[in-house]
C-alpha cells in the first residue's frame, strides 16, 4: 500500500504461442483475486473494476 492505494502487480510467461490477449487477462484474473483478498481484509464491499485495455496497461507500464 502506498498513499492510500494498493499497487497490485501481476506478470505473464509470454512463448512462441502466446495470444496477447488471453496473457492480458490472466493477468487481469491474477490481479482480481489480490484485489478482492484486499476488499475484504479492509471490509469493503467489492469495488468496480477499472479495466485498463491491453494496449492502455503497455502503456502505462512502459511509463
Amino acid at each position: 500500500l502506498k498513499d492510500g492505494r494498493a499497487h497490485i502487480h501481476t506478470g505473464a510467461g509470454i512463448v512462441a504461442g502466446s495470444v496477447p490477449e488471453k496473457e492480458f487477462e490472466e493477468t487481469e484474473h491474477k490481479a482480481a483475486a489480490m484485489r478482492r483478498a484486499i476488499e475484504i481484509a479492509a471490509g469493503l464491499p467489492e469495488a468496480p473494476r477499472e479495466a485498463a485495455s491491453p494496449a492502455e496497461a503497455r502503456s502505462e507500464a512502459s511509463a
